[in-house]
């Protein structure tokens, strides 16, 4: 099922629902926190570029980093407090989709919630292959 995404606070909120549905974590955008969806090899070269420029007159620090459902980067960062619309601004600079950036101008036009949420793919739990038990007895020396 893919999951809508248009500019209206209901198909967001109906995007958010689906991915909870889907099994995903909704990472929440904030004051401090900075959420960026880099389609393409190239966004996440000049991410790293712009970064290392605005890092340190907006106290970025990137906190995590992993790859989408749907093969994209996503990153968040944590920064000193900015309003939504800069935020929004700063993380279309840094080369998030511009789709989803302009969407989220719209949406902080038109209340006051938040407008920025990542979807991030339930860690697979692996089961360790059986191993061994080696004794006393086992080694040689």
């Amino acid at each position: 099922m893919e999951i809508p995404y248009t500019p209206t606070r209901e198909d967001h909120n109906t995007s958010v629902k689906a991915a909870e549905d889907q099994g995903l974590e909704v990472i929440k955008g904030s004051g401090i926190k900075l959420l960026l969806d880099l389609d393409t090899e190239q966004d996440l070269k000049d991410y790293e570029v712009t970064l290392a420029l605005l890092q340190d007159y907006y106290g970025l620090v990137e906190t995590n980093r992993w790859t989408s459902k749907g093969g994209n980067t996503h990153v968040t960062l944590d920064c000193e407090w900015l309003s939504r619309e800069d935020r929004v601004m700063l993380q279309a600079v840094l080369g998030s989709d511009r789709k989803r950036a302009a969407i989220n101008l719209i949406l902080c036009r038109e209340d006051g919630d938040e407008v920025s949420f990542l979807f991030k793919p339930p860690k697979v739990k692996t089961q360790a292959a059986p191993c061994e038990i080696i004794t006393d007895e086992d080694v040689p020396f």
